[in-house]
């Protein structure tokens, strides 16, 4: 069994930032997710997608980190800027994952095949 980390790529359009995960996400591959989406919070950015299109597995932690940014970018009466995090395109075995650990009502959950994959940039 291959223990590499995914691999992430960012796209951002305006106001809305998205990052792609593709690969097995794990441990590892959380503190640098948690790290982005952290600092592009900082800049000002405050609706956020993350596509798992090609994301082959989540463990724990990742999913933790993944929970924590939905409740962080929780719609608020308050804040009516901030929209819920979107989930595009998970596969079956991730939305399930999602569903069978409650966290799925933390988020927009998109299937949208047409995703715009060419802006997508390393990180």
């Amino acid at each position: 069994m291959n223990g590499s980390s995914a691999n992430l790529m960012v796209a951002i359009f305006d106001s809305f930032v998205c990052v792609k995960v593709g690969g097995r996400a794990n441990f590892t591959t959380s503190v640098d997710f948690k790290k982005i989406v952290n600092e592009l919070a900082q800049r000002g950015y405050k609706h956020f997608g993350v596509e798992l299109s090609e994301c082959q597995m989540m463990d724990s932690t990742f999913l933790g980190v993944l929970a924590g940014m939905g409740l962080k970018f929780e719609a608020k009466p308050s804040q009516p800027e901030v929209q819920p995090v979107t989930i595009m395109n998970p596969t079956p075995r991730i939305l399930d994952l999602l569903e069978n650990l409650g966290v799925a009502h933390l988020f927009k959950i998109v299937c949208d095949e047409k995703a715009k994959q060419e802006h997508f940039q390393p990180v």
